[in-house]
């Protein structure tokens, strides 16, 4: 599974996924997908109201296990950018198969959704987890169902709990050649706290003020790991 952050043809934050399947070797490909769906304030979130469409494809194909290139067709756009992994700490080995219970993880990275059995499945976010901080990425839907992609890293701040400032941001057209990163604006929209009861049980207490005028909503989803083949990938 691959989330694509970018920006849209106005400079907006937008985001793609991808369900890629190994084709050889070190290469992936997959559908890449826009979806829209139900504001994230919204209770109870309908998953029946998400609606995922297809933009184009991508191809991931990695040189080694910290480097690689995505190529991509969206929108009749087709480009290639070399992609290298984001390291801010001590990286952790993971691995499929690690250990058949994923609650006795000490390290979160993973893509978490809304708990089972919630019925709020269609949004989520990935943590990347080094270290005593996550870097990570919530991807839902603003208050006019289109994609809503904020950020936050989050430090340790107690045994099993994360938190720090959640950022939306703006910049070039992703099909921009260069793409000058020094136009990509992160603008302060909240604060987000993560409490983990175990390695496949957490919590996600926010506050983001949105819109014109602008709202504030304070919300608290239980979260868990999204495994799409079990017994899935724990990281040590």
């Amino acid at each position: 599974m691959v989330e694509e952050r970018s920006d849209d043809t106005t400079g907006r934050a937008w985001w793609l996924a991808m369900t890629a399947s190994k084709t050889g070797g070190n290469r992936y490909e997959g559908t890449l997908y826009q979806t829209s769906g139900p504001p994230f304030n919204v209770l109870p979130f309908f998953p029946s109201a998400v609606h995922a469409t297809a933009v184009g494809s991508g191809t991931l194909t990695f040189s080694d296990a910290d480097n690689g290139t995505f190529a991509y067709v969206v929108n009749g756009i087709r480009q290639t950018k070399s992609i290298t992994r984001q390291v801010f700490g001590p990286v952790p080995v993971c691995a499929w198969n690690a250990s058949p219970v994923p609650s006795f993880a000490s390290n979160f990275q993973d893509i978490w959704w809304a708990a089972a059995g919630t019925g709020e499945t269609g949004w989520g976010l990935h943590f990347t987890h080094q270290g005593d901080i996550i870097f990570a990425t919530w991807f839902t839907y603003d208050f006019d169902g289109s994609p809503l992609w904020l950020s936050a890293t989050v430090q340790k701040s107690a045994p099993g709990v994360y938190t720090g400032a959640l950022y939306r941001t703006t910049g070039p057209a992703f099909g921009t050649v260069p793409f000058d990163p020094a136009k990509v604006v992160r603008t302060p929209v909240g604060d987000a706290t993560l409490a983990f009861g175990n390695g496949d049980d957490a919590t996600f207490a926010y506050t983001v003020k949105l819109g014109s005028p602008a709202v504030t909503v304070t919300q608290t989803k239980q979260l868990s790991r999204l495994v799409f083949r079990d017994p899935g990938t724990v990281c040590r």
